[in-house]
């Protein structure tokens, strides 16, 4: 088998058979869809056991609910394609030759990770907008994983999720890659496991996934306090971890999405209210970011005004982006 496509399901019934059905009419045929029902209190259940006496192919697991990572998890645990693909429920593949596609790049570079091209669409208006598929195609052809690496963090097409990539599978196992639960940075982390290990890379141009933007029900969830503290735990954990392990171009663009994934609590932390900044500027004291070492005029100037004027001040600069 050559896919194992994971779909982690909660309340998602409005969304989850257009979903599936994305998949269900790709024209490369040889999958497995796993949906995993993160304790669903709606239709979702019915729906995911209906999807899996209709094709044989699609494997069903309820559990009790724990959130998305550990709903990807159980995905990753029970999968046995040579490659693994990731969908949010609520989101659907753009065209049915999608996964012959990922396919094709897969057979004729053989690489670890191979990533593609994204809409987003907006719920409440229908309008797309291509966040992801510009990728310099000269680059990966080269095979410099440095250079892939900093060519991804320039043109903004650094990967922001794993739905945004097929893995090979291997490459999890014997680096034991999981996503950490309980955890609102889970895809930070989980990302940086995938591309510090990963020694081949791919892309595709074309947008083939489409990302449904602005949903309360989205397994992504919402910005607040918790994404606050476990960003800057994982920024942390980082930042030490990239020192001892990488050099040169990998760790300039590596520490340099560090950096960016620090400054997005910035933005979070400025539209608060007072009294709340004022609780969780405190937490800002033990992260120890290596700041200098960055990529991109943004996120230099952002990071040289971090250094002169400090959280606060920073923090408001960036909720007035």
């Amino acid at each position: 088998m050559y896919f194992s496509i994971v779909i982690p399901v909660y309340q998602a019934e409005k969304y989850l058979e257009r979903c599936v059905a994305s998949v269900k009419t790709q024209s490369f045929r040889d999958w497995e869809l796993i949906l995993v029902d993160d304790g669903s209190l709606d239709y979702s259940s019915t729906l995911c056991d209906k999807f899996a006496a209709e094709d044989r192919r699609i494997k069903v697991i309820h559990k009790k609910n724990g959130g998305a990572a550990s709903a990807r998890n159980v995905g990753i645990s029970i999968a046995k394609g040579r490659y693994l693909l990731f969908i949010d429920s609520d989101d659907y593949y753009e065209n049915d030759t999608a996964i012959q596609q990922i396919y094709d790049t897969l057979q004729k570079y053989k690489s670890d990770v191979c990533l593609y091209g994204c809409y987003d669409e907006f719920a409440t208006s229908g309008k797309r907008v291509q966040s992801r598929g510009n990728y310099n195609q000269q680059v990966f052809l080269d095979g410099d994983k440095g250079k892939i690496l900093l060519s991804l963090m320039k043109s903004g097409e650094f990967p922001g999720s794993c739905w945004i990539m097929s893995v090979n599978r291997e490459l999890l196992q014997l680096n034991n890659i999981f996503f950490p639960v309980n955890n609102r940075a889970e895809d930070i982390d989980w990302l940086l496991s995938v591309l510090s290990v990963a020694h081949t890379f791919s892309a595709i141009n074309s947008c083939l996934y489409v990302y449904n933007k602005n949903q309360s029900s989205s397994v992504t969830g919402t910005a607040g306090k918790q994404s606050i503290r476990n960003i800057l735990d994982t920024v942390n954990q980082w930042s030490e971890r990239l020192k001892q392990e990488q050099s040169g171009d990998i760790y300039l663009a590596l520490n340099s999405y560090v950096c960016f994934e620090f400054m997005t609590t910035l933005v979070i932390l400025g539209h608060m209210k007072t009294d709340e900044r004022q609780q969780l500027i405190p937490l800002y004291k033990s992260v120890i970011l290596d700041t200098k070492k960055v990529i991109g005029i943004k996120l230099k100037l952002l990071c040289c005004l971090y250094r002169v004027l400090g959280v606060r001040i920073v923090a408001i600069i960036c909720s007035l982006r």
